[in-house]
């Protein structure tokens, strides 16, 4: 009899610690949260920025504001989806598609976060040998000359 209590104590041991790390197996090995790329982001070298959004379980961007030159060259492009099917896999948002906003070509794209103000954005054709990346700093505001000020600070220049 006390064989079987005994049992019974471990059964529900082992019950109590398979339910504790069930939900801690699915989050990233890092501890980032799949939903922490949400938000705007700035690209210093186009002046402009993107919202990343979650459809279900896939992250996309569409382009919310653009600057000044490339605007001239390329119209409006404003609400234009520019990253889409994004799945946070362990530390990084990958197996998406960037749509070139001036071209309308189609690229393989994967994210990952430095740190909580710099996303880094991985574009390549077929193999990530032959790559490309942008940095992007988190816009912090909605006013858009916003993004030129969080910009400066994340390049430890002073602003007025």
């Amino acid at each position: 009899m006390m064989s079987l209590v005994s049992m019974s104590f471990f059964a529900k041991a082992a019950l109590l610690l398979l339910l504790l790390v069930i939900p801690l197996a699915s989050h990233s090995d890092t501890g980032l949260p799949a939903d922490s790329i949400l938000g705007r982001w700035y690209y210093p070298a186009r002046q402009s920025s993107i919202e990343v959004y979650r459809m279900g379980n896939h992250y996309n961007a569409r382009i919310t504001e653009i600057g000044p030159q490339w605007q001239k060259s390329n119209g409006n492009l404003k609400g234009q989806v520019i990253l889409s099917d994004l799945t946070f896999k362990g530390s990084e948002w990958s197996d998406g598609e960037l749509i070139h906003p001036e071209t309308g070509l189609h690229f393989n794209a994967a994210l990952t976060l430095k740190d909580a103000q710099t996303l880094m954005v991985t574009v390549y054709k077929g193999m990530r040998c032959f790559r490309k990346e942008f940095t992007l700093v988190r816009q912090t505001g909605t006013n858009a000359a916003e993004p030129a000020l969080v910009f400066s600070a994340a390049t430890k220049r002073q602003t007025p």
